[in-house]
C-alpha cells in the first residue's frame, strides 16, 4: 500500500507542475506527497513508514551513496540499493515535513517556477532548497552528494 500512495505522489507531482529534472528530487517530491497523505489520513501509516524507511536504510545492501549515482544510473542501482536510496529520502521527507508540512511542496513549486534550470555550481538543487527548507546540503553532505 506504501508503495502504491507514492506511485500516487508522482501523479499528484506532475499534476501540481512539480516535475524537477533530477531524477532524486522527482521520488522525494513523489515520496513527500504520499507522506503528507499519510500524515493527515492515517498517522499509523506514516509512522510505519518511517520505520520501513528506516529498516531499509539499516539493512539494505549498497554499493553506491551519492546523488550523482542516483542521478546517473536510476534503476540501474540495484533493487537492495535503490530501497536504500528510498529510504533515505523519506527520512529527509520526514525531517522537513515536520517543520515544514505542505508548504515545502508550495515553496518548491515556485522555486521551479522561478528556476526552472538548475544552477552549474548546484546540480542537485539543494542550496536552491536550502533557501526555504534548511538542511539539504548538509543532508547531502559532499558535492556528489555522498548520502552515506
Amino acid at each position: 500500500d506504501l508503495l502504491a500512495i507514492h506511485e500516487v505522489g508522482h501523479i499528484y507531482s506532475e499534476a501540481y507542475e512539480v516535475w524537477p529534472t533530477e531524477k532524486w528530487l522527482r521520488e522525494f517530491t513523489a515520496t513527500y506527497l504520499a507522506y503528507a497523505y499519510l500524515k493527515e489520513s492515517d498517522p499509523n501509516l506514516a509512522l510505519l513508514y518511517d520505520t520501513m524507511s528506516d529498516s531499509f536504510v539499516e539493512t539494505s545492501e549498497k554499493t553506491y551513496t551519492t546523488l550523482a549515482d542516483f542521478e546517473e544510473l536510476y534503476y540501474r542501482v540495484g533493487d537492495s540499493n535503490y530501497g536504500w536510496y528510498q529510504g533515505k529520502f523519506e527520512q529527509r521527507v520526514s525531517e522537513v515535513f515536520a517543520t515544514s508540512g505542505i508548504s515545502f511542496m508550495h515553496d518548491l513549486r515556485q522555486s521551479l517556477v522561478e528556476n526552472p534550470n538548475k544552477a552549474d555550481d548546484d546540480p542537485f538543487r539543494l542550496h536552491e532548497l536550502d533557501v526555504f527548507s534548511d538542511g539539504f546540503v548538509a543532508w547531502a553532505k559532499g558535492p556528489a552528494g555522498d548520502l552515506d
